[in-house]
């Protein structure tokens, strides 16, 4: 039997190229005789060093030509390690305390789990990358499988069809007709056509499960979007979207709704469709039926390349393509009993025993491809897939009907090659309920999770061979799919069995906590008693899993404190590297925030966890990033609260999310358009919690906007939950209407969590005004003050100034609460004022309006003046009583545009304070000799259009201050360049800089830009003094 082998080379010193394991794999081939089958190799740019190989082999791989300096690693399935590949020295520690690496792999998908488990936080990009690889190979994939056939040369291209389908947007095709009327394969060629052009290929097959989650999952989003967001995400580009398998039962109203793509179904069966039938009467639909798809005489021929042949099979078969096709293939007749026997004859006895073993399964994974497969693809027989290869259904059928037990013998041999999974969809297929109820009883494979329903249809169909490994599995799957009596009942039915070990126990034990929590709280508290006994001697990541899922137990009861004792024990069993550690974290910091409204911890949790939820749950990131967004909100943080929302607006991901969070950005920028529209588009999710916040921030907007009536027809069209409801109680207070406000309120007294209890409270408080209203909220967290920016207007707190400590300073300064500014004056920025260059005047990153007189007095402040001199610099032709009378008009003003709030800040008797200038930065550099800072702060003009005597004066003294230090301080390195050129630039006639620059040009070897420079400089020289460069210099030169 084959097994699965991974090599991974891994070089510390040296990057390990592609065509390098390229040559070492084709080493492996020619070493054992072409047996080795190339499926993957991966490099990733975050992971340069490491470089995998995925071999399916009937031997040992063995590596050659490895790379000096690389390590190598060979990994079968290993029982107890698991493949983390960002902790490799580990890895590479526990395999070699290791007896033996090369155990046979008899389960694929048992391999699967413990080779990467199931949600490991330590997850590498290459092993994500092996994880997605791996599940395609085995057909165990989650995501959508595609049965789209691969075109080769056994298909007859059909222009008469191909030319009467649509090009253009909006336009529905539907092909209608039995198995083996090339319903596929026209689709197929009608897509490859379409793809040239640029067009996107969606292709689902209704076979394999609910068709709106299937194009959800094809898309890439949540499976309970709702059909509005499915539409809009389908047709966001040009797209053909083709679904097969359909059946009368199917509800595609919701596709047929103005399709802006197209769009092709193709069933057995009439669809009973009412927008089918009006785009039919429209011309928006076309329809091929079984005739229309017939062959013709002509495409017959052109199958078989003989007229005569034709003829006789197109005569008998009526141009049923399929039997004419394998007609035409086997020179038999195109009946049932006669395309059997012409296939038989056709192929190898070995192909046909693989023709049986084909016949019993939906699909094979290309992992699982024999030569003998191959040769069925190869003679028409099979057709190829995307990721997988299937028997033509036709094929399937006739041959099932007549070779049924060779077809089940055939299962038993070869089952081996496949997923569990698949495993068992033939065994179902085959009746062969013994071999299928291995399948169910293989527990240490988790088959619940890719496929509960699956395990809960056999489960109906076994009738007896009941086991307490049976009754696990299927209790197992009914808590997955919600199902908790049911799963209650299988797991307790397994858990009476005397014969489970004590790891069996426990296993099944911690299956049963959340249906207990849920269904029998009372019933879990004994299971947690029951279960202490066997935590000791249990494996440390097994007690961790159970105390990890017993926590929510006593959650589910209220009992927090009990909660939050399971979850941290729970992360003392479980090893540092564990992948179940992160689920553990996250409710931890989640019961503590129940028992006592932990508010630090909670925000730490969720800063620290999301990267590794990022890696492994993206959808459940975006909530996270969604909740961390909220505490920023609430602690008043709006730049962070607003960095989070965006990383949660993935629509693509999770868009009842994304929803939520462009609705709260939209809040932030009082943007009433957007509110509006995505209020409407938030009523379409089933869950109304999304539709309760969106409308909260629209009548929070319409509250601050003064738009009371319009605010009410928003909770009118709400869910009217918790969120809406503290908003509009607002409202409500703001018409005088106290009463009717609290009565809102009052109706979600009972059983509010603590999120919501702090709405509902800070709603209470804003309305009533009372202090006991105010304790409330204030009791609800352990941040008390810290919450309140996010939650009420300064405006309505009460007179306790202590209670703005935690506001942002400019909403303290905008409240013209004296009491509150003083308290926070500490808090107040410093005033920016840009003096070099320009003359601007800032405060908060805004600039601040003022007339131009007030600015030239700030400037001359700021350059040292005092303020005596600034008066005679100001009206020089009045007398001193006169200067100071106009100075002091000036100052008033001057003070009102930049202390607003009344309290003196920037401006004093003795001059100003606390004002940041870059006037100021450069003097300091000049005072400190910081040549690197005079030359990167000083721009001309100082203070421009400040045409006052003093202002004059200072600007030439400064300049002659930096041409000063920069010239003293530079030397002939070529580091100093840039500095002298400077000193040219403020004084072009500085000679000692000039022969400073000209000697470090010329030993550079740029002779000829130091004569240029010299050239410039001595015309200048002449033109303006008469003088020629001093002998020094041209001797540098000449």
């Amino acid at each position: 039997m084959k097994q699965l082998h991974i090599l991974l080379l891994a070089a510390e010193d040296v990057a390990v190229e592609k065509k390098e394991l390229l040559q070492i794999i084709v080493d492996l081939n020619n070493r054992y005789d072409g047996k080795a089958e190339i499926l993957a190799s991966l490099d990733t740019a975050s992971k340069p060093d490491l470089t995998v190989a995925i071999v399916w082999t009937e031997a040992k791989p063995e590596l050659a030509n490895v790379p000096a300096g690389a390590e190598k690693l060979l990994f079968s399935k290993t029982d107890s390690t698991r493949l983390d590949l960002s902790k490799r020295d580990e890895v590479l520690k526990r395999l070699e305390q290791k007896e033996q690496l090369d155990m046979q792999l008899a389960r694929l998908e048992d391999w699967r789990k413990l080779s990467f488990g199931e949600a490991n936080p330590f997850i590498s990009v290459v092993e994500r990358e092996l994880r997605r690889f791996v599940d395609a190979q085995l057909g165990i994939s989650s995501e959508v499988l595609s049965l789209r056939p691969q075109l080769g040369s056994t298909y007859v291209s059909r222009p008469r069809l191909l030319e009467q389908l649509p090009d253009d947007i909006g336009h529905v095709v539907h092909l209608e007709a039995p198995y083996g009327y090339g319903k596929s394969v026209l689709a197929a060629q009608w897509a490859a056509q379409l793809e040239r052009e640029g067009w996107r290929i969606i292709w689902l097959a209704q076979l394999a499960g609910a068709l709106k989650p299937l194009l959800a999952s094809a898309l890439g989003i949540a499976a309970d979007s709702p059909e509005v967001l499915l539409r809009e995400q389908l047709w966001s580009e040009a797209t053909l979207l083709v679904i097969e398998d359909l059946t009368e039962d199917d509800d595609l109203e919701f596709l047929l709704e103005d399709p802006e793509g197209l769009l092709l179904l193709a069933s057995r069966t009439p669809l009973e469709s009412p927008r089918l039938k009006r785009l039919l009467g429209s011309g928006q639909a076309s329809y091929f039926d079984a005739t229309a798809l017939a062959f013709t005489l002509d495409e017959a021929e052109t199958l078989t390349g003989d007229a005569n042949l034709a003829a006789s099979l197109h005569r008998s078969s009526l141009g049923w393509s399929l039997p004419l096709h394998i007609a035409a293939l086997t020179g038999s007749q195109p009946d049932a009993s006669s395309l059997l026997a012409g296939i038989q004859a056709s192929v190898s006895s070995e192909s046909w025993q693989e023709l049986l073993f084909l016949a019993a399964l939906p699909y094979l994974p290309q992992a699982a491809q024999t030569s003998h497969t191959e040769n069925l693809i190869q003679k028409g027989f099979a057709q190829r897939l995307e990721t997988s290869v299937r028997l033509h259904p036709f094929i399937a059928d006739i041959a099932f009907e007549r070779h049924e037990r060779a077809i089940a013998e055939r299962v038993r041999q070869e089952a081996g090659r496949l997923p569990l999974l698949l495993q068992g969809e033939a065994f179902e297929k085959c009746q062969d309920f013994e071999q299928l109820n291995r399948i169910l009883e293989a527990t240490e494979a988790e088959l619940w999770k890719a496929s509960p329903l699956k395990l809960i249809s056999w489960d109906a169909q076994i009738k007896g061979l009941a086991s307490p490994y049976r009754d696990w599995a299927v209790g197992a799957a009914h808590g997955r799919l919600g199902n908790f009596e049911a799963a209650v009942e299988r797991l307790e039915l397994a858990l009476k069995n005397e014969g489970l070990s004590e790891s069996e126990q426990l296993n099944i034990m911690r299956h049963l906590c959340l249906p207990l929590a849920i269904t029998d709280n009372a019933r879990g508290e004994e299971l947690i008693t029951q279960a202490e006994a066997l935590l000791e001697s249990a494996d440390a990541e097994l007690a961790g899993l159970f105390l990890g899922n017993a926590a929510l137990i006593h959650a589910y009861a209220g009992n927090y404190e009990a909660a939050v004792d399971k979850a941290e024990r729970a992360l003392d069993y479980y090893p540092l590297e564990s992948q179940h550690r992160l689920g553990s974290e996250i409710n931890l910091a989640l019961f503590r925030w129940n028992l006592s409204g932990d508010f630090d911890f909670r925000l730490q949790t969720q800063r620290e966890t999301l990267e590794r939820t990022e890696a492994l749950y993206p959808v459940q990131a975006l909530g996270q990033c969604r909740d961390l967004a909220m505490f920023y909100w609430w602690l008043g943080d709006l730049e962070q609260a607003r960095a989070f929302l965006i990383r949660a607006n993935q629509e693509s991901i999770n868009p009842a999310i994304a929803t939520e969070v462009q609705a709260a950005l939209a809040y932030l920028d009082s943007d009433q358009n957007s509110l509006s529209a995505l209020s409407k588009k938030a009523r379409v999710f089933s869950n109304p919690y999304v539709s309760d916040m969106v409308s909260s921030y629209k009548i929070l907007h319409e509250l601050a906007q003064d738009k009371l009536e319009l605010a009410g027809y928003s909770f009118e069209a709400s869910s009217q939950g918790v969120f809406s409801s503290s908003a509009y109680a607002r409202v409500l207070a703001a018409q005088n209407q106290q009463e009717e406000a609290l009565a809102l309120l009052a109706k979600f007294n009972e059983h509010p969590d603590r999120a919501e209890r702090l709405y509902l409270e800070a709603a209470r408080f804003i309305i009533t005004g009372e202090e006991s209203n105010l304790e409330t909220f204030l009791s609800q967290t352990t941040a008390r003050e810290r919450l309140l920016p996010g939650f009420m207007p300064i405006a309505a707190l009460p007179k306790r100034p202590e209670l703005t400590d935690h506001y942002p300073i400019q909403d303290v300064l905008a409240s013209d609460w004296t009491e509150a500014i003083e308290r926070r004056h500490r808090d107040i920025p410093d005033l920016e004022l840009r003096l070099l260059g320009e003359v601007t005047v800032s405060f908060l990153g805004e600039p601040l309006e003022m007339a131009e007189r007030q600015k030239q007095i700030l400037a001359l402040l700021a350059l040292g003046l005092s303020r005596d001199e600034v008066a005679e610099a100001m009206w020089p032709d009045v007398d001193a009583k006169k200067q100071r009378n106009n100075l002091n008009v000036q100052l008033n003003l001057l003070r009102k545009a930049v202390e607003p709030w009344g309290i003196s800040t920037y401006l004093f008797e003795s001059g100003l304070q606390r004002v940041n200038s870059d006037y100021q930065a450069l003097r300091d550099a000049l005072d400190s000799a910081d040549k690197v800072g005079v030359y990167q702060r000083y721009k001309e003009p100082l203070a421009p259009g400040l045409d006052l005597l003093p202002a004059i004066e200072l600007r030439e003294s400064l300049r002659e201050e930096v041409v000063a230090l920069l010239a003293d301080t530079s030397s002939e390195s070529l580091a100093d360049a840039p500095y002298l050129m400077k000193v040219l630039e403020l004084e072009p006639l500085h000679e000692e800089a000039l022969q400073q620059l000209l000697k470090l040009l010329i030993r550079r070897g740029r002779k000829r830009e130091a004569r240029q420079r010299y050239q410039k400089f001595a015309e200048r020289l002449e033109a303006e003094l008469g003088l020629e460069p001093l002998e020094e210099t041209q001797v540098l030169i000449n």
